[in-house]
């Protein structure tokens, strides 16, 4: 590229920043109307108005930044105009957990948008959207349970996001991988940490370690499923977590091994019959 061409460039850019002067004289024209209507909603809407706006023009261009820019300052502003205005009746926790949901909704038109414009799936968009759909979702419902709660739903959408990624996008060992794992976190969690917080340290760390070894057993379940052949190397780890997870819980318990011991192993028993099943009809392929 010659000078010539970089002063054209820069020419170029420069003659667009007249129309973010648009933007701010209508954004002003706004919080004028508004101190005289007193609507108590029409200046928390400016940011969801101005990234609405910046969104069409930049599809209308086919611009991918700043459809991007677009879609997560109208989530944002949606975020703000719907804990703010519409939830004042609601607790704080509630109001900024309505507002995070509004605000994953800029990353969800993100991911739609650019996987349009560029006709390939933008996947980190979904992630992201993924992350913040959990966290405002906790908010709104399980604040009161504590930390390990906002991990159970933190870690079953971006398990799942990752799960689905690596299946649809080219068979991505590594994703699916990642899925399996990250997915499991949320039961291993739940039913060790929030469902049964008096019981002993022990029998809550084995639970964990038990559903923890299933993650990595579903990862051959996966692999049969996707790639069509078997993975043996996660039984290795599954299986020293899942002898740890019941020794721990065996000595932690009095009576109530026997029970747990059944609950997890029906589920491992449905994997790997399922597991023979998948074997059974690719053989006849």
């Amino acid at each position: 590229m010659n000078q010539e061409e970089v002063i054209n460039n820069r020419h170029m850019k420069s003659s667009e920043i007249y129309k973010l002067g648009y933007l701010l004289v209508g954004a002003g024209i706004l919080l004028f109307i508004d101190q005289k209507l007193k609507t108590g909603w029409l200046t928390f809407a400016i940011p969801a108005m101005a990234g609405f706006l910046i969104m069409a023009y930049a599809w209308m261009h086919r611009n991918v930044g700043w459809t991007i820019a677009g879609a997560i300052l109208l989530g944002a502003g949606a975020g703000l105009l719907t804990g703010v205005v519409f939830m004042t009746a609601r607790p704080f926790v509630e109001q900024a957990g309505t507002a995070i949901v509004a605000f994953s909704g800029g990353w969800l038109l993100t991911f739609i948008l650019t996987s349009r414009l560029t006709r390939k799936v933008q996947w980190w968009s979904l992630v992201v959207f993924s992350v913040v759909l959990s966290s405002g979702i906790y908010l709104w419902f399980y604040s009161s349970a504590g930390i390990f709660a906002y991990f159970v739903s933190l870690s079953a959408s971006l398990g799942l996001t990752l799960l689905v990624w690596g299946i649809i996008a080219r068979r991505m060992l590594g994703l699916i991988i990642a899925g399996c794992i990250v997915l499991t976190v949320a039961p291993a969690l739940y039913y060790g940490w929030v469902v049964t917080p008096d019981l002993p340290i022990l029998v809550k760390t084995g639970k964990m370690l038990v559903w923890l070894a299933l993650g990595w057993l579903l990862i051959s379940f996966m692999a049969r499923l996707v790639f069509q052949k078997f993975i043996w190397w996660p039984i290795i780890p599954g299986g020293v977590l899942g002898m740890v997870g019941w020794g721990l819980y065996i000595g932690g318990s009095a009576g109530k091994e026997l029970g747990f011991i059944s609950n997890t192993g029906s589920v491992a028993l449905i994997l790997f019959g399922v597991y023979l099943i998948l074997l059974k009809y690719s053989l006849r392929k």
